[in-house]
């Protein structure tokens, strides 16, 4: 009943769940989401706000959801409270390539105004610059080059974004 009422935004009923005993705002739903989660997918600030005043932990996925959806005053709060930039989701990505892959530049700028690496996170399969050419989408490699992105700086293959953007036939993304 949680997540739903987060998922709708219905701040009053999630705060009225959140006050009865067997409620927390740490259970994982079905979908092993946690509720803070599920409220940065669902774009509301304030029912972000209530969960993080009831302790929830501003660690996780919360931001990677955020950047998803182009949620900038989400990822802000989340950020402000805590949030490391760099940490990489369940699938090995930052929240810059979930940033980058959603076509979302001005979460980008916010990401790496708060400390993310233009590079991605540590250990990243792929490069934020390397997802954006992937899917050619020039807005956003244009925005991750100004950002201070390497074309030549590799991922955990080793493939730089410039060899991606040469295997998809579009070398004219970075040079």
């Amino acid at each position: 009943a949680l997540t739903s009422a987060l998922a709708e935004s219905e701040v009053e009923v999630a705060a009225w769940l959140l006050s009865q005993p067997q409620v927390s705002s740490h259970l994982l739903d079905s979908e092993g989401r946690t509720p803070l989660e599920v409220a940065a997918t669902s774009g509301s600030r304030e029912s972000v706000e209530l969960l993080l005043e009831q302790g929830a932990s501003p660690q996780g996925g919360a931001l990677h959801r955020a950047a998803e959806g182009g949620h900038w005053a989400i990822a802000e709060c989340l950020l402000e409270r805590g949030a490391e930039p760099d940490t990489l989701d369940s699938e090995g990505r930052s929240a810059l390539s979930v940033a980058a892959q959603g076509g979302h530049c001005p979460m980008l700028e916010l990401l790496v105004s708060r400390g993310c690496s233009p590079g991605g996170g540590p250990g990243e399969e792929v490069s934020p610059l390397g997802h954006a050419i992937l899917q050619g989408m020039e807005e956003v490699v244009t925005c991750l080059l100004e950002l201070g992105a390497s074309p030549n700086q590799g991922d955990s293959s080793g493939r730089s974004a410039l060899d991606l953007a040469v295997y998809t036939g579009l070398p004219g993304l970075v040079t």
